[in-house]
């Protein structure tokens, strides 16, 4: 039986992170300009964080979801709305290091586990 592969809707995914992030960011309002703005800023951030810790294109994970990368993403959305990004990485390299430790571990057990599939 095959497995099935999780699809993340990237733009559902989007759309929950900019959520979390004006509830961190306290914007209450509505309009249009608000909210383009924050989309550009979670599709960086998401980039940049990917990047960071190493997430694999590939990887399908739902960054909307609670957690490391989530917060990552989250605060990084929070500096950049007040002008602050440059303040982020030395603020958040602890968490962005161990995120990436982590990742790095995973990849290389999927190598691992890749390069000797009889192993059981």
């Amino acid at each position: 039986m095959e497995q099935e592969e999780a699809v993340v809707d990237e733009q559902g995914m989007i759309d929950r992170i900019v959520a979390q992030v004006k509830s961190v960011c306290c914007i209450t309002w509505e309009d249009d300009a608000t909210d383009e703005r924050l989309k550009r800023m979670v599709g960086n951030s998401v980039i940049d964080i990917s990047g960071k810790v190493g997430i694999p294109k590939d990887a399908g994970l739902d960054l909307s979801v609670p957690g490391r990368e989530n917060e990552l993403i989250v605060m990084r959305c929070f500096y950049d709305w007040n002008a602050a990004l440059d303040e982020f990485e030395g603020n958040y390299r602890s968490l962005i290091m161990s995120a990436r430790a982590r990742w790095e571990v995973m990849a290389d057990a999927s190598e691992d586990a890749e390069a000797s599939p009889d192993i059981p």
